[in-house]
């Protein structure tokens, strides 16, 4: 890994920003619950660069994720020392994620490098202040390698660490008092006038960069924005009065939509670019005949909105056990499968990516395999999702199904499978049967429309 070392610097005269008129809206961050002042050493970050924290840490909930924070070293007059945070940049997620020890990759370094020496042209005094990353659900200290590190690489006065966990929406910094490291200490966020401590724009020629950054450009555009929603507040409710009502976000209004109310919170989805506008996905739409020849006869009562995208793996993993199986034999699967919510498109939609498949020791019409399946896979597998059955002999009798269905699970997002193999032993998803049930209206699902074959590609 290679370290990128900050010369030795003088911290350079401002007024705190309580009391420097260009500065507005300066108050406690309501993820940090420890006094933000200290006589050390405070800290202020642009309510931006807050945001685009913890909007890129909400993306996985599991791993460690984390970036470099940017900004400038500076005393007040009273000879308070303090750092305002302007820029933070966060680490792809393709680079390296760990449920217990991220790992900052030499590629990271050099985008960290590059975004420097180009903002630096303009903004001489622009530094790192230190990195960022996260603890999903266990909490802000430092770990023993957390402080072996920081003692290893950020030596001045002026760095800092910062930890957040995006389960518990909680965050806190850690600096330096004395030779020793701080308790976790809070920080306050504020707006400006002045675009010196503003986040900076940077162009870079790296497609993940710009992916998880607001304030990098990629072939002279931003490919991604930030969103007011995504700010945590420590009470649970939605955001609060840190960013106002007229904060403009990227010259992009705050979306100030609720989701449709349906049976499940936000806990329940997680924020992710829909495959159908990311260039890392190709997607194939599959035509569900039975649905679409419905529709001649009658006008469905309730249509099931979500995306649905099934991975091209699940259908040759299918394939191939069908190939092997004896003739007339069913095939029995749990479906492990994740929520998801593209914010700037405002698409719910549904990533079934895997299939275990189970040895059905019941009449396969009755359908108790498949609750006894999911309450096996539910207690060990948090994305166990729903389930599918491919029968040589499937009737039309699908509210049999539906029946069971309702009782095993209680989302609406949840779903089933019902498929007949093809002459070729091929699985047919075009005239499959898909069983789902609408909690909200105590109906199942009618229609189904939207279902594609998916395969990662870069």
């Amino acid at each position: 890994m290679r370290i990128i070392k900050e010369k030795k610097i003088t911290p350079i005269t401002l007024e705190l920003p309580q009391q420097n008129k260009d500065f507005f809206e300066v108050q406690q961050a309501a993820t940090t619950l420890t006094n933000a002042e200290n006589p050390h050493l405070m800290v202020f970050m642009h309510q931006k660069a807050y945001l685009s924290i913890w909007q890129h840490i909400k993306l996985d909930l599991k791993n460690e994720l984390g970036g470099a924070v940017i900004g400038y070293y500076a005393q007040s007059p009273t000879g308070q020392r303090f750092i305002l945070i302007t820029d933070i940049l966060n680490q792809p997620i393709e680079y390296h994620t760990d449920p217990t020890l991220l790992r900052f990759t030499t590629q990271f370094y050099n985008d960290l490098e590059a975004y420097m020496d180009f903002v630096n042209l303009k903004y001489p005094h622009l530094l790192r202040l230190g990195l960022y990353h996260t603890h999903p659900s266990y909490g802000i200290f430092m770990s023993r390698t957390d402080v072996n590190t920081f003692k290893g690489i950020f030596k001045d006065k002026h760095q800092i660490a910062l930890i957040a966990d995006p389960v518990q929406n909680e965050d806190g910094v850690f600096i330096w008092e004395g030779d020793e490291i701080s308790k976790k200490t809070g920080y306050f966020l504020y707006d400006c006038q002045s675009p010196d401590y503003q986040p900076h724009t940077a162009p870079t020629n790296n497609e993940f960069l710009a992916k998880y950054n607001f304030q990098t450009t990629y072939n002279g555009q931003p490919m991604v924005s930030l969103d007011a929603t995504q700010i945590p507040a420590n009470d649970g409710q939605q955001p609060q009065r840190i960013i106002k009502e007229r904060l403009k976000i990227g010259h992009i209004p705050i979306k100030k939509k609720e989701p449709e109310k349906l049976n499940f919170t936000l806990k329940d989805y997680v924020p992710r670019m829909c495959p159908l506008f990311d260039v890392h996905y190709r997607n194939q739409e599959v035509k569900l005949y039975r649905y679409f020849q419905a529709l001649k006869k009658t006008v469905p009562q309730n249509e099931y909105t979500y995306l649905i995208f099934f991975k091209e793996a699940i259908k040759e993993k299918i394939e191939e056990c069908l190939q092997v199986r004896p003739a007339n034999t069913p095939l029995l699967g749990i479906l492990k499968g994740r929520f998801f919510y593209d914010k700037l498109k405002d698409i719910y939609f549904i990533d079934l990516y895997d299939v275990v498949f189970e040895e059905p020791t019941e009449d396969i019409f009755q359908f108790k395999f498949i609750e006894k399946m999911v309450q096996k896979h539910q207690q060990i597998d948090y994305d166990t999702f729903g389930w599918i059955a491919v029968n040589p002999h499937l009737t039309k009798e699908v509210f049999r199904y539906t029946e069971r269905h309702q009782q095993v699970f209680s989302h609406n997002y949840n779903l089933g499978i019902l498929s007949r193999p093809s002459a070729d032993n091929k699985l047919d998803l075009h005239n499959s049967y898909f069983v789902a049930y609408n909690f909200d209206k105590n109906a199942p699902f009618d229609y189904f429309k939207q279902l594609f074959i998916y395969k990662k590609v870069l």
